[in-house]
């Protein structure tokens, strides 16, 4: 089963809003319940840079199997996404890491699976991350 894509299914003039885990450029606001998994348990969406030209992206990640994986993470500052999205202009950022800056939000699911879950926001845990001290470090 993959989840709703709407979203992206029809040309679009705009370029995207936020990309999934699997990197897929998405429009509109991001929902938890457009993970790329339709069972995932626990969704954050987190703001992270390329380390080649330090373009921003909005990301969100999901955890479909445990619970308190990335509230875990995120406590205790190890969340990271990994590879940027692919983007124009940037001749290697794509396949180098990216810093993660912020955690721009953070749902666990509520309900048993079902077509379109229900998720609740945990507000205290959108904060800065540590790369974003480290990031505004190398640019000094």
């Amino acid at each position: 089963m993959n989840t709703d894509d709407a979203d992206t299914s029809s040309p679009m003039a705009e370029p995207p809003t936020w990309w999934d885990e699997h990197r897929v450029p998405r429009h509109g606001e991001p929902d938890p319940a457009m993970a790329a998994s339709p069972y995932a348990k626990e969704v954050a969406l987190l703001e992270i840079a390329c380390q080649a030209c330090g373009r921003e992206f909005r990301v969100m990640t999901s955890v479909c199997l445990t619970d308190d994986w990335l509230k875990e993470e995120i406590e205790d500052g190890s969340i990271h996404y990994g590879d940027p999205p692919h983007h124009d202009g940037c001749a290697t950022g794509y396949s180098m890491n990216c810093y993660d800056l912020r955690v721009l939000g953070y749902w666990r699911r509520v309900d048993e699976p079902a077509m379109r879950p229900r998720f609740v926001e945990v507000p205290e845990l959108k904060r800065e991350l540590s790369n974003l001290a480290d990031r505004d470090a190398e640019d000094e």
